[in-house]
């Protein structure tokens, strides 16, 4: 016989069986506890959805990582959201408001501030701009900014900035860990880090974690460091980086890691087990983020990490209107900027052949080094990473950010003809399988592979050529000062970065130079004021060096390819 149950019985059954309406909060089990984790990396100033450099909207921004984290919020509250630093400099924006208008908020601190943002680990370009400002930039924020390695040289026991946070979820507690990479020294400008020292990641992580376990007694050890790996990270093969990265040797050799979260080299590495750690890099400019799902379970008293996994988000979705009104009128004003005329163009000024010959853009970024400072040479390198051209007409502030990506300065070095030489041998250490194909009529170029394509330095001032197809260190074919062979034993000054002047880029004979002169004022600024005193600019050229080939080579290398490029 069928029986019926009675109508209320059955409404209850419905209930308990139907799932939850959309929105309505999932009773989660009563032992177990899912922390969300989302980084950011090397923002570099990008808050709204736009390429300041091409002028069009772009797929990235802090407009766009807001809409996602408020999303993952609402889907769950226990959400620790992290910045692993590069953060208020490398656009026009954080210039602008680092530089030109340095009395007003920093609008990237006002966006991270709106979006609660529980730390930051400080990133090398931090300290372009010098201590002041980012010490303006600290003081604005609403959230600690994490170095656990940047020690002050006279208290050498306490760490400059806070080494780690703790934040609970429940009964659950999790600890974040903030390392910066110890190659700011060999990068920046003495007076920006002055009465600051960097030490090994690999030693200060040893030492934190264990504080964070014995100490602090967290469940979870989240390390936030600005730098990348050392080695591939399926082989373990060493790739030539370990100058400025050990993200490796920490998940090789560090106990107690749950979670490395890396940056500092703009590479897109979604989540993946390394050594039991989970580990990822969340690319650059907020054209990714990195999302992480912590899941804790209760054994006993204790509370253990019993899932962690996670991908990295593209961001193609919708922006968080709050915060992209909150950045609109930083956004107009640095398009305004931007836009700025500074002087007239009288012929196209092209990038091209940068690589394999002298160049017009590339001579007006030495003419400026060298008029300025009065320096003898010069030694420069095309940054953009793409090519570029300068239109013919006006010339705006834009063209020239986009001809000098980075906020380096000058230093007037005194050097012996022989280190000069030296650093041109090293820069000839771009080119890589070099050949000569009689049929085509074309000499074939390829990069050295761990030769970053924005250290290939070009010399002004002197007469030089280049041989690729010799062996490595032995490429110089001539060096001529005033139509004689430079004397090696001489003198001369010479008119670099301040990134090079410190042996950024491996050219470490500047290190020996004699220190003549610092500036302070920005090269870009340098360019623009130039361009503003001339009014009218020409394609200018003096042809000072090239690639010398066999006589019939010569014809051909006008259609020689170029190094691809390299962008950070």
């Amino acid at each position: 016989m069928i029986k019926t149950l009675p109508i209320i019985s059955l409404i209850l059954l419905l209930a308990v069986a139907a799932p939850a309406p959309p929105g309505a909060a999932v009773k989660k089990p009563a032992d177990q506890v899912r922390v969300t984790v989302i980084q950011t990396t090397d923002i570099h100033g990008r808050l709204a959805a736009w390429d300041y450099y091409r002028g069009a909207p772009a797929d990235l921004g802090l407009v766009r990582v807001a809409a996602h984290v408020r999303a993952a919020r609402q889907d769950n509250p226990h959400l620790l959201l992290i910045d692993n630093g590069d953060s208020i400099q490398g656009s026009p924006l954080a210039y602008y408001y680092a530089e030109v208008k340095s009395d007003e908020p920093n609008p990237v601190i006002q966006a991270m501030n709106a979006m609660n943002y529980d730390a930051m680990t400080v990133g090398n370009h931090e300290f372009n701009f010098g201590l002041d400002v980012l010490q303006r930039c600290r003081r604005e924020a609403r959230f600690p900014f994490l170095s656990a390695n940047t020690y002050r040289t006279d208290r050498p026991d306490q760490p400059f900035f806070e080494p780690y946070i703790v934040r609970q979820y429940g009964p659950v507690r999790i600890g974040v860990l903030g390392l910066t990479t110890r190659n700011i020294p060999n990068w920046e400008t003495p007076a920006n880090y002055e009465g600051l020292e960097f030490r090994e990641t690999l030693q200060e992580a040893v030492r934190w974690v264990k504080i964070l376990r014995d100490q602090e007694r967290v469940d979870a050890i989240i390390v936030n460091t600005h730098e990348g790996y050392e080695a591939d990270l399926e082989t373990g093969q060493p790739n030539g980086s370990g100058y400025e990265n050990a993200a490796w040797a920490i998940l090789q050799q560090v106990p107690g890691v749950d979670v490395l979260l890396t940056g500092h080299a703009h590479e897109n590495i979604p989540p993946r087990l390394v050594n039991g750690v989970l580990t990822a890099q969340g690319h650059r400019w907020a054209e990714h983020l990195v999302h992480i799902d912590l899941v804790f379970r209760k054994q006993g008293k204790r509370w253990t990490l019993a899932e962690k996994t996670g991908r990295n988000v593209p961001m193609k979705g919708p922006e968080d209107p709050a915060v992209a009104a909150l950045v609109e009128p930083a956004h107009a004003a640095t398009l305004r900027w931007l836009d700025e005329t500074i002087g007239t163009a009288e012929d196209d000024l092209s990038a091209e052949g940068v690589y394999v010959r002298d160049n017009p853009l590339l001579d007006l970024v030495h003419t400026v080094m060298r008029v300025h400072t009065g320096a003898q040479m010069s030694m420069a390198a095309y940054l953009p990473g793409r090519p570029l051209t300068i239109r013919r007409g006006d010339i705006k502030v834009r063209d020239i950010y986009a001809l000098y990506v980075y906020e380096n300065t000058t230093v007037t070095l005194g050097l012996s003809g022989k280190d000069v030489a030296a650093a041109l041998e090293h820069a000839a250490g771009v080119y890589d399988q070099a050949e000569w194909d009689p049929g085509q009529q074309l000499l074939r170029l390829g990069q050295a592979p761990n030769f970053r394509i924005y250290n290939f330095d070009t010399l002004s001032g002197a007469d030089y050529a280049i041989d690729p197809t010799r062996p490595a260190g032995e490429r110089l074919r001539y060096l001529y000062y005033q139509n004689r062979p430079i004397d090696p034993a001489a003198e001369f000054t010479v008119a670099v970065s301040n990134y090079q002047a410190v042996g950024g880029g491996h050219y470490d004979m500047f290190r020996r130079g004699r220190r003549i002169a610092f500036d302070s004022t920005d090269i870009r600024t340098l360019i623009i004021q130039h361009i503003r005193r001339k009014g009218r600019l020409a394609p200018e050229c003096d042809h000072n060096w090239h690639l010398a080939v066999p006589v019939e080579l010569r014809l051909a290398s006008r259609r020689t390819t170029a190094p691809a490029s390299d962008s950070r």
